[in-house]
């Protein structure tokens, strides 16, 4: 990425073990890129990126028929594809706000499309280039801020405002991974009871499964309250505060 981009100010990742490895946190210290991470079993944090991979997996489905290991094949065009096509939140294809002109695809050639004029020298390019992406980035910082106010508001008339006090008990909501017999899916969801240790921001918490667990971050909408009995063993401090309380 970094040879065909060059070096970005800052990089955000899932929390995938081959994106959180030591040797990428020295490499990004060494270029000056700044870590950026989702919280675990949120991909809204990274709406984009995830949309675009159901978008492709979308495609890829309706190439593939039996042979599953066949993908790479077709993955070539399908990326072609969709970075030709005219993106919705944007009002551009992919293609033209990343190189400043409007991608040729093979249909194109076979019927004739009309084509813009070839510039004479290297200046002309340069100024026409630059022209086309300061008009193409204004329209397209004004159209997808409104796309974006227009999901945030009905991502907001869903959800309910959350807030978990420190050192309370809660219940994390943990996906159920594939498995091969019918009993996972009767697995129970919601996992607990953590303890919450700390509050990062309006959304994400770091909680902990007992004293001696390694803390961890997560969202708060995987988040609920736990009214149960707590373990003396994990939380021994909180068992003794709980009976000198009552």
């Amino acid at each position: 990425m970094i040879a065909r981009t060059s070096v970005p100010s800052a990089i955000l990742t899932d929390l995938g073990k081959e994106f959180t490895a030591e040797i990428l946190d020295r490499l990004y210290a060494r270029l000056g890129i700044t870590r950026l991470r989702t919280s675990g079993y949120h991909p809204q944090c990274d709406s984009k990126c995830e949309r675009v991979h159901c978008s492709v997996h979308d495609m890829l489905v309706k190439f593939i028929k039996r042979d599953f290991r066949c993908w790479p094949a077709f993955l070539p065009g399908i990326c072609l594809e969709y970075n030709s096509s005219v993106h919705t939140a944007t009002g551009y294809a992919p293609h033209e706000l990343f190189y400043s002109f409007p991608p040729t695809c093979p249909f194109d050639a076979i019927v004739e499309a009309e084509q813009t004029e070839a510039v004479s020298n290297a200046d002309q390019f340069a100024l026409e280039a630059t022209d086309r992406l300061k008009q193409a980035f204004q329209f397209v910082y004004e159209y997808s801020g409104h796309v974006a106010n227009r999901m945030k508001s009905n991502y907001d008339a869903a959800i309910k405002p959350k807030h978990f006090e420190v050192g309370s008990f809660v219940l994390v909501y943990t996906p159920r991974k594939q498995q091969s017999h019918v009993y996972g899916k009767w697995k129970v969801a919601w996992q607990g009871p953590f303890r919450v240790m700390k509050r990062l921001n309006a959304t994400n918490y770091v909680v902990k499964r007992s004293h001696k667990a390694k803390d961890f971050i997560v969202h708060g909408d995987r988040l609920r309250e736990y009214y149960g009995e707590v373990d003396s063993t994990a939380w021994p401090t909180a068992k003794r505060n709980g009976q000198q309380a009552a």
